[in-house]
């Protein structure tokens, strides 16, 4: 089966709005702090892949309301943090990511390959920020803790996006024993 990118867009908004408007159900609004942290990082996130997906692909003002809430999205997630974990390093950095982000994208340069590529290193500097207030030792928190932190530390690792040889000018790796080599017929004539 093959779904285009507009349904699994469409999919991912309907995700997000369903678990924003599920958490406060099921929770209450008198929850704690770091759980309305959590809910609001849920409704920028879909602003932000709401933004992405009706831009099309292109850089310009929809990208860049994009590109502020899903940096937004990363400083709301680090406060969520603070309040289950206990004081976080760098915090007041991740607030200085939306501005510049927002500074970026309104004075940065004209050519749109330059521009996502800083956004981009905003955003994977954004999400190292969460990575390490998930991993660093928490004062307000149990020991046991740290294993579901991990596990979500494990999930945020960027992964190397095109490893495969058909999207990649490298040598493929060598292949282990266990998966054998594909099989390659002739054509027919």
């Amino acid at each position: 089966m093959v779904l285009d990118p507009s349904t699994l867009m469409a999919v991912l908004c309907l995700q997000l709005a369903a678990l924003a408007m599920a958490l406060p159900a099921m929770t209450g609004w008198r929850t704690s702090p770091g759980l309305l942290w959590g809910i609001a990082g849920l409704w920028l996130q879909l602003v932000a892949v709401l933004a992405f997906w009706q831009g099309n692909g292109k850089f310009g003002t929809l990208a860049a309301l994009g590109y502020v809430s899903m940096a937004l999205t990363y400083v709301v997630a680090v406060e969520a943090m603070q309040c289950w974990l206990g004081p976080r390093p760098l915090r007041r950095l991740a607030w200085l990511m939306p501005p510049l982000m927002a500074l970026l994208l309104a004075l940065g340069p004209s050519t749109s390959q330059i521009w996502q590529g800083l956004s981009n290193l905003i955003l994977t500097a954004g999400q190292a920020l969460l990575v390490l207030a998930l991993l660093w030792p928490a004062t307000e928190a149990p020991v046991t803790s740290l294993r579901w932190r991990r596990v979500l530390a494990l999930g945020l690792q960027r992964h190397r996006p095109c490893a495969h040889r058909s999207c990649s000018s490298s040598p493929s790796p060598p292949r282990s024993p266990r998966w054998p080599a594909p099989i390659h017929r002739r054509p027919a004539r």
